[in-house]
């Protein structure tokens, strides 16, 4: 492993033989492809806290992919989405604030993990909760696969 240190923190990357479109690629173009990656889903995710502060519901629920899996078990997607677009509205006065704390590329090209703290406050509620997401790309954009409260 290659720990990465910059804009995006500490990334671990493993460097494996590299075979994209049957060429082999060098280490360096691997790391290249994986942070602009990276990037890619911290823009996405920053974008999403954006557009929830925002109580832009519709612009929040477009980040998660149409494979998205709840951690309420119990709930189906359609009974989530009506969760969240009751919850996100302008009026409410939502402020999400994130610090990442780790992003890495999943063991595919196509997926990564993202670890933050999010501070969440509006009018009537508040709570400060560690967080993790992963991302799978489709289409060659970034959605939110999968989301848990780790505490």
């Amino acid at each position: 492993m290659i720990p990465i240190k910059g804009v995006l923190g500490a990334i671990s990357i493993m460097f494996v033989q590299s075979v994209v479109a049957d060429t082999i690629v060098s280490q360096e173009e691997v790391r290249l492809i994986v942070l602009d990656d990276l990037q890619s889903v911290r823009q996405r995710l920053l974008a999403w806290a954006e557009d929830w502060s925002r109580g832009d519901a519709e612009a929040f629920l477009d980040y998660y992919s149409d494979q998205f899996i709840s951690s309420k078990s119990l709930q189906t997607r359609a009974q989530w989405e009506k969760q969240r677009r009751q919850r996100i509205k302008p009026q409410r006065n939502i402020q999400v604030q994130l610090l990442i704390k780790e992003l890495r590329m999943g063991p595919e090209q196509n997926s990564a993990e993202v670890f933050f703290e999010q501070n969440y406050c509006s009018k009537t509620y508040s709570d400060q909760v560690v967080k993790k997401m992963l991302w799978q790309k489709m289409n060659g954009e970034w959605y939110i696969q999968q989301e848990s409260v780790l505490k």
